[in-house]
This record gives structure tokens, sequence and C-alpha cells, in this order.
């Protein structure tokens, strides 16, 4: 087994990676969204907390809390609060989407519009190398990468400058799932379309943003 890291492998990753070069263009914005964070995370947790999210609730409802009836009691349950936490749930569950990092972004300066975040050649890669990391029992990594999402989440916005915490240990996880395969020809050819392939997206993206 290979010892070390293989910075000539990670440098080929990193050229698939479109999405740094956009958050380099725009470090002052990536500097701005972070100072915001306090404020904003703040916020997402009284929204959390307060009556916002029950006032988000009664107004989905059909009918006005001081009403009655089957309609009254259904709406009460179809939008409680325990519903809306499990819609917040499932809203934090899409910040895992691959479609989100692989093709569709976030289409903010962060992720230009029309240019894969991270080429999507990689994305099974990624798969592989997730569950290459639970075989290891690296439980210390996926637990950081979940955390790092949910400390996006809390921004209350589905962005790539508060995101990219948890994009660096995908990162990691193609990298696991790339070394594990990287002494099979097919994968080495692989890599190299997908690197060719990356610097196409990285001129798409150059232009884009009139480097």
């Amino acid at each position: 087994m290979q010892k070390g890291i293989n910075y000539r492998l990670l440098f080929l990753i990193l050229v698939c990676c479109p999405f740094i070069l956009s958050i380099t263009f725009h470090f002052p914005d990536f500097v701005d969204a972070w100072v915001a964070y306090p404020k904003l995370a703040q916020d997402k947790v009284q929204y959390l907390l307060s009556d916002g999210l029950l006032a988000n609730a009664l107004e989905m409802r059909q009918t006005n809390m001081y009403g009655s009836g089957v309609i009254f009691y259904l709406s009460k349950l179809l939008y409680g609060k325990p519903i809306l936490y499990i819609s917040e749930f499932i809203s934090w569950l899409s910040y895992f989407s691959p479609r989100f990092y692989f093709q569709a972004g976030d289409a903010s300066l962060f992720s230009t519009r029309f240019v894969e975040p991270i080429v999507f050649l990689l994305s099974p890669i990624w798969v592989f190398g997730f569950f290459t990391s639970i075989k290891l029992r690296k439980f210390k990594v996926i637990v950081l990468y979940v955390a790092f999402t949910l400390l996006a989440y809390m921004s209350g916005k589905r962005e790539f400058a508060y995101l990219l915490p948890a994009i660096m240990f995908m990162i990691y996880f193609i990298y696991l799932g790339s070394t594990r395969l990287l002494p099979t020809r097919w994968f080495r050819r692989y890599l190299a379309v997908s690197v060719v392939y990356g610097v196409y997206i990285l001129l798409r993206l150059a232009y884009a943003i009139n480097i």
C-alpha cells in the first residue's frame, strides 16, 4: 500500500474541480459571506426555536387556529411543528445531493451557471471513496463531513461559500477512492478522460468570468 500523499493524483483531481477557480476569483465575496455567517446562523436558530416556524404552519393551514372540524384537525396534523421539523430535516438532506455538486451548482458567484462545480465523471469515484471510508472505519472523517454540511445548512443558504469545508471532505473521498483504483489500467484511462474534460470546463469557466 502506498504511503503518504500522492500529490500528482491530488492535483489532477483538483483540476476537475472548477468551483475552486470561482471561489478564488470571487474571494472577497467569499470572505464577506463568512463574515455574515454568525448573523445568518443566529437567525436560523431563532427561526427554528421561536414561533416563526409555527407562523409558517398557520399560514399553510386551510383554517385558522380557532377553527374546528375534520379539516381543521387534518390541517393541524399535516402542518404542525413536527411536520415542519421533518421538512427542515429533509431540506438538510438535500445538501448531500450529488446533482448539486456534480451538475447544477448553486447559481451563485461561487458556482458559475452552466458550469459543473465538480466534473460529473468523478461522482461514482466519490461514492466509491465514501464507502471505502466506511470500510476502513474512517468514521471521524464522515462525522466531520456531516457536521460541516450541517454548518452550511445553518446559514439558511445552500451556497458553495458555506459548503467549502464539506466539499473538501468530498474531494478527500474522491482522492481515497482514486488511490484504491489507481493500479487498474481502466481507471487511469478514466481519470485521464476526466482531467481532459476538467480542463475544458475550466476554460469555459475562465471565459464565463472573463479571466
